[in-house]
C-alpha cells in the first residue's frame, strides 16, 4: 500500500475550539448532558477527550478531561482564549444549544422535540435522541438511539478522516558552514533538492521547495515553492510559512541535509502518524531528542508554533519538546545524520561511491 492509497481528502479546517470537534446541540436537558457523559467516558478510554458543557446564558461553562477540569469566568470568550482552551486535547465534545459557532464544525442533533427544519443540515453528520422525531425530517443523515453508545461514540471518532499531507523541503538556510548551498550538492545522483523533491512527489500529492524569494532562480521554475513570509527565523519560518499558505494541511519537512532519508525512512514516519497530535517525529539518536527537521506537522500546529513565537522562542526542536507529540525511533539510525562541512560532504562522497 502506498501512501498515495491511504491519503484521504480533506475539506479546509474550520473549528472553534479544535479541529477534531463535535457539537451536540438540543435543548438543555438532563438526558442530553447524561448523554454527553456517556460518549465521553467511551471515547475517553482511548483519547484525551475535553468535554465542554456550556451554561444556560451560553457563557460561562467548564471543560474537562483527563488533563483536568477547567471552570471558566461567567463572560464570552475572547478570540485567543476559544482558540486555546482545548487545543491540547485529542477530540472535543461540546453540549450546546443551537449556536452559530457550532456551523464552523461537525454537528450532532439531539432530538427532545421536533427538528426546526429552516435551520437546515449543514456540517450535521448525525441525529441521534427519540426516533419519533426523526421520521418527519426529509434527509439521508442517518439516526442512531441514544441508548447504543458504543455504535455512537465510534461513529463520531471516526468522522474526521486524517488531514492530507503535503511534503515541504527545507532549503532557505544559509549553509554558512558548508560555504555553499547544500541543496544544491549533489548527494545522491543529482542535486539534493531534486533529489528530494522526485521522491516526495512519489509520496505525496503535492511537494513544495521552502525558500526565500530571493533564492527562487536557484530553482527550477517547474518546481512549486513556499517563500518564507517570516525573516531571520530559520526552519520555523519555512514551517510557519507552508502551515499559512496550506492550513487545512499536514506537512512532512525534511531539512535539505539528510542525505540518508529514503523513500523508506518517510514511509516509516507517515505509518506511524498520530494525526491527533502536534506533530509525528522522530527521536534523534544523538540526544533522544525530537529531531524537527523530519517531522510531520499537523494543522493544529499552526496555533502553538504562533505562541511560541509570540513568547520569543523560534527553535522547532523546543517546540516539539514542550509540545503533545507522538515520537517514533529510527529503523535506520543514519536516517538523521546531516552533513554540515565540506569534509563531511567529501566524506560522504567516498564512502557512499556518488
Amino acid at each position: 500500500m502506498t501512501i498515495k492509497e491511504m491519503r484521504h481528502n480533506t475539506k479546509r479546517y474550520n473549528f472553534v475550539y479544535n479541529p477534531f470537534e463535535i457539537f451536540v446541540e438540543g435543548k438543555e436537558s438532563l438526558k442530553k448532558s447524561i448523554f454527553c457523559n456517556n460518549i465521553i467516558e467511551i471515547i475517553s478510554k482511548r483519547l484525551d477527550v475535553a468535554y465542554i458543557n456550556f451554561s444556560s446564558d451560553n457563557t460561562k461553562f467548564y471543560v474537562s478531561g483527563k488533563k483536568g477540569k477547567l471552570l471558566l469566568e461567567n463572560r464570552p470568550l475572547d478570540i485567543i482564549s476559544e482558540k486555546n482552551v482545548a487545543i491540547n486535547y485529542d477530540f472535543v465534545l461540546i453540549n450546546s444549544r443551537t449556536s452559530s459557532d457550532s456551523k464552523k464544525s461537525k454537528r450532532v442533533i439531539f432530538l427532545e422535540d421536533y427538528y426546526d427544519t429552516t435551520k437546515g443540515f449543514d456540517s450535521v453528520i448525525l441525529f441521534t435522541g427519540e426516533e419519533k422525531f426523526y421520521g418527519n425530517l426529509d434527509t439521508s443523515i442517518p439516526f442512531i438511539d441514544d441508548d447504543y453508545i458504543d455504535e455512537i461514540s465510534s461513529y463520531l471518532t471516526s468522522a474526521y478522516n486524517p488531514p492530507e499531507i503535503y511534503g515541504l523541503i527545507l532549503t532557505g538556510g544559509q549553509s554558512s558552514r558548508m560555504g555553499q548551498n547544500k541543496s544544491l550538492l549533489n548527494f545522491n545522483g543529482k542535486e539534493q533538492y531534486k533529489y528530494l523533491y522526485e521522491l516526495m512527489s512519489k509520496l505525496f500529492s503535492k511537494t513544495f521547495i521552502s525558500c526565500k524569494e530571493s533564492q527562487k532562480d536557484l530553482y527550477s521554475d517547474d518546481i512549486d515553492k513556499i517563500f518564507d513570509s517570516f525573516n531571520d527565523l530559520g526552519s520555523i519560518g519555512g514551517v510557519i510559512s507552508a502551515l499559512n499558505k496550506f492550513p487545512d494541511k499536514a506537512w512532512f519537512v525534511i531539512a535539505c541535509d539528510l542525505p540518508y532519508i529514503d523513500e523508506k525512512a518517510i514511509k516509516d514516519l507517515v505509518i506511524q502518524r498520530n494525526y491527533l497530535k502536534y506533530a509525528t517525529a522522530y527521536i534523534s539518536s544523538n540526544d533522544n531528542l525530537p529531531e524537527p527537521l523530519c517531522t510531520i506537522y499537523e494543522p493544529k500546529s499552526k496555533i502553538r508554533i504562533t505562541q511560541f513565537l509570540g513568547l520569543g522562542y523560534d527553535c522547532p526542536r523546543k517546540f516539539l519538546i514542550n509540545s503533545e507529540v507522538n515520537l517514533i525511533n529510527q529503523a535506520d539510525l543514519k536516517y538523521l545524520t546531516n552533513i554540515n562541512y565540506y569534509t563531511e560532504y567529501q566524506e560522504f562522497l567516498k564512502n557512499n561511491d556518488k
